[in-house]
C-alpha cells in the first residue's frame, strides 16, 4: 500500500496518465487470456499446482522437472470453485481452469509495472517513470508471455524485486531491507531453475563492494550474520514451498538422471542430510538432465531453428541475441544503443554509471550466461527478465538535453503503440520491421517465439470462413492449404507432408499460419504427380 500511495502522490495528470497506463494494460490482458488459445505447457504448470494446492508437491512425471510450486496461484480459481461447488466436474480438457488461472498471472505482472514505475522514478524522476512504465505495458514480449499459466510472470517478478531490493541494501543496509531481500532470492529460487544465478551475480557484487569499503575484515561478524539470516530464510522459503516434502533426504538417497547431480552423490559428502525439499534438487536435476539432450531430443522438445537451419542437441551463441534483434521494438533497440552510448559519454560519471549501469549489467549478464548454458533454445520467454531492466534505464531519456526530444518521444510512443496493436492480441508472434514481409518471418524464426499454439481460434475461425481451404495430409494434393510455422518446418520430425516443403507459402494468417495455393501444374512441376491425360 505504501507503494501505491507513492505513486500516486504525483500531480493530478501524473496520476491519470500514470493511472491509464494500468487499466490499458489490465484491459489488454483480459482481451488477451480471452482471446488466445492454450499453449503448448500452460495445462502442466496448472496440473502442478493443483498437486501442490492438494499437498502432493513430489515430481511425477517428466514434464515437471521445470514446474514450481508458485503456479499454485494460478490453480487458486478452481480451488475456489471447488470449495463453492463440491460436486463440480468439467469436461473442457482444463481450459476455462487455465484461462482463469491466467487472470492470477496478469495480477502478478502488475506488480512488475509498479517496480519499473518506482525503480525509474526514483533515479531519474516521475515523468521518467512513467516513459518507463509506457515500455512495459506495451511491449509485445512482455504481454505475450508472462500472463500465461506457467512461473515467467512469477521469475520477472522476483528478479526485479530481487535486484531493487539489493540496491537498496547496499545504499541503506538496514536489518529490515535484508529480510526483504533475503525473501526476494527465496520466493526467486522457486519460480525458475535459472535464477540460481541472482545469488551468484549478487554474491559476487557484494564482495567486490565490501573489499572496496575495506568492510569484508572490519565488519566480518555482521557480515557472517548477515550471510546466516540469509540462509536461513532462504531455507525456509523453498522448503514452505515444497511443504518440507523430504527435506533431510541424503545425496545417496536420490536417484538423479543428470550427469552433474550423480557427480554429487561421490564421496563422504553424499550420506549428510540436505536441507532441502526433495522436489526441489530433482526439478533441478531434471532440467539438467534435459539441457544434457538438448533440443530435438524425442524426450526433450521439437529441433531447434534459427536463419532457415536445423539443430539438435546443440546451441548457438547468438540464439538469444539474434531473438531481441528481430523480436524487440526497433524504437527500444534504438534506445537501448543510445543508453549504452550514454553510459561513458563525456565528462563521465560515476554515478550515471551505477545508476543506469546495474540493471543494465544485469540484463546483459542473463542475456550471456543463458546464451552459453541452454541448449534447448526455442524462445525468448527464457529471457524475459531483461525487457523490465531495460525498460528502467530507459526511463533517462526523459531527462536529456537534446534538440526535438519531444519529437523523439512521440515518434516512440506512437511506433510503440502501431506495432503493439497491429499484432495484438496475438503477440507473440510479434516480429519488428527487419522482417518486412511477415509471411517470410519463419525463415527467420520459429517455435514459440511465432507459434505457440496461441492462435487455433483463429485457424478454427479461417477454416470456417474459408471451406474451401484445407488442412495438407502425407500425399500431395492440389487446391488450398493451411498450415502452422512449425508444422511447416517439420520442427518434431513427424514428416506429415514433406511434399509441401517445395512450395513456398504465398500469405499467412494470424503471423503463425501459412497459406499455400497448389495447383495439379505445380505438382508435376515438382514431379509429384504425372498430369498426362
Amino acid at each position: 500500500m505504501h507503494e501505491i500511495k507513492t505513486m500516486l502522490s504525483g500531480s493530478r495528470a501524473h496520476r491519470f496518465i500514470l493511472l491509464l497506463l494500468f487499466l490499458v494494460y489490465f484491459v489488454n490482458g483480459v482481451i488477451s487470456i480471452r482471446s488466445n488459445s492454450i499453449v503448448s505447457d500452460e495445462t502442466d504448470h496448472l496440473s502442478y499446482g493443483i498437486r501442490v494446492l492438494s499437498g502432493k508437491p513430489q515430481k511425477v512425471y517428466e514434464d515437471d522437472a521445470s514446474t514450481q510450486p508458485v503456479s499454485a496461484l494460478n490453480a487458486l480459481p478452481r480451488a475456489v470453485e471447488q470449495v463453492l461447488n463440491p460436486g463440480l466436474q468439467k469436461e473442457d480438457g482444463g481450459v476455462s481452469d487455465t484461462k482463469n488461472g491466467r487472470y492470477i498471472s496478469l495480477f502478478i505482472c502488475a506488480l512488475i509495472g509498479i517496480y519499473v514505475y518506482k525503480w525509474s522514478s526514483e533515479l531519474y524522476g516521475e515523468n521518467a517513470g512513467l516513459f518507463s512504465l509506457f515500455l512495459f505495458t506495451f511491449c509485445p514480449n512482455l504481454q505475450a508471455n508472462i500472463p500465461l499459466v506457467g512461473t515467467d510472470a512469477y521469475a520477472v517478478l522476483f528478479t526485479i524485486t530481487s535486484a531493487w531490493y539489493f540496491r537498496r541494501l547496499i545504499l541503506y543496509p538496514t536489518w529490515r531491507t535484508h529480510i526483504l531481500f533475503s525473501l526476494q532470492i527465496g520466493l526467486a529460487l522457486v519460480t525458475k531453475q535459472s535464477l540460481f544465478l541472482l545469488p551468484l551475480i549478487y554474491g559476487i557484487i557484494a564482495l567486490g563492494i565490501l573489499f572496496k569499503r575495506r568492510n569484508l575484515k572490519k565488519n566480518i561478524g555482521i557480515n557472517f550474520a548477515r550471510l546466516g539470516v540469509l540462509t536461513l530464510i532462504v531455507l525456509l522459503v523453498i522448503n514452505a514451498a515444497f511443504l518440507f516434502q523430504g527435506t533431510g533426504k541424503s545425496l545417496a538417497q536420490y536417484e538423479f538422471k543428470s550427469e552433474t547431480f550423480q557427480s554429487f552423490q561421490q564421496g563422504f559428502l553424499s550420506k549428510v542430510p540436505v536441507p532441502l525439499p526433495a522436489p526441489f534438487l530433482e526439478g533441478y536435476d531434471g532440467v539438467k538432465y534435459m539441457l544434457s539432450l538438448g533440443s530435438g531430443h524425442g524426450n526433450v522438445s521439437g529441433r531447434s531453428y534459427l536463419f532457415g537451419e536445423y539443430f539438435t542437441g546443440n546451441s548457438k551463441w547468438y540464439y538469444y541475441s539474434a531473438l531481441i534483434l528481430f523480436k524487440t521494438p526497433l524504437s527500444v533497440l534504438i534506445l537501448l544503443i543510445l543508453v549504452l552510448a550514454a553510459l561513458f559519454r563525456k565528462p563521465f560519471s560515476r554515478q550515471r554509471l551505477i545508476d543506469a549501469g546495474y540493471p543494465l549489467g544485469l540484463a546483459f549478464f542473463f542475456l550471456v550466461f543463458i546464451s552459453l548454458t541452454n541448449t534447448s533454445q526455442h524462445s525468448l520467454r527464457h529471457l524475459l527478465m531483461i525487457f523490465p531492466l531495460f525498460y528502467i534505464s530507459m526511463g533517462q531519456v526523459v531527462n536529456w538535453k537534446v534538440r526535438r526530444k519531444k519529437l523523439m518521444l512521440a515518434v516512440i510512443i506512437l511506433y510503440g503503440l502501431f506495432g503493439f496493436y497491429r499484432y495484438f492480441p496475438n503477440l507473440i508472434s510479434y516480429t519488428n520491421e527487419l522482417i518486412w514481409n511477415k509471411t517470410n518471418a519463419y525463415r527467420v524464426l520459429a517455435s514459440s517465439n511465432i507459434d505457440h499454439f496461441q492462435a487455433r481460434h483463429s485457424l478454427e475461425k479461417y477454416l470456417q470462413n474459408h471451406p474451401d481451404v484445407k488442412i495438407p495430409g502425407e500425399k500431395p494434393d492440389a487446391g488450398e492449404f493451411i498450415v502452422g510455422i512449425n508444422e511447416y518446418l517439420d520442427l518434431k520430425q513427424e514428416k506429415k507432408h514433406d511434399w509441401l516443403n517445395n512450395f513456398a507459402p504465398y500469405g499467412h494468417v494470424n503471423h503463425c499460419y501459412l497459406l499455400f495455393r497448389i495447383t495439379e501444374q505445380d505438382l508435376a512441376n515438382k514431379n509429384l504427380i504425372n498430369v498426362e491425360r
